[in-house]
């Protein structure tokens, strides 16, 4: 799977949150895009970039770690 497609496999925030991040947005415009405080935006990014690299890791989508609410995510 390319990376496209695995942001493109993501949940929406998590997808969200990247495509801002990778078009140069900055954490205070992403908050504001996504309507969440901006120190939510460094965690909501580690998070998206974690599941990210499962997604590519994988080679295929796992669909069970990206329904998983961000903590259980964490300790997937």
């Amino acid at each position: 799977m390319d990376r496209a497609a695995a942001v493109a496999a993501l949940p929406e925030v998590y997808r969200q949150a990247i495509a801002l991040r990778d078009d140069g947005a900055t954490g205070s415009e992403i908050a504001r895009a996504l309507e969440i405080e901006e120190a939510s935006v460094g965690p909501l990014l580690e998070i998206g970039d974690n599941k990210l690299a499962r997604l590519l890791d994988a080679g295929e989508v796992v669909t069970d770690l990206l329904d998983l609410p961000p903590a259980e995510a964490e300790r997937a």
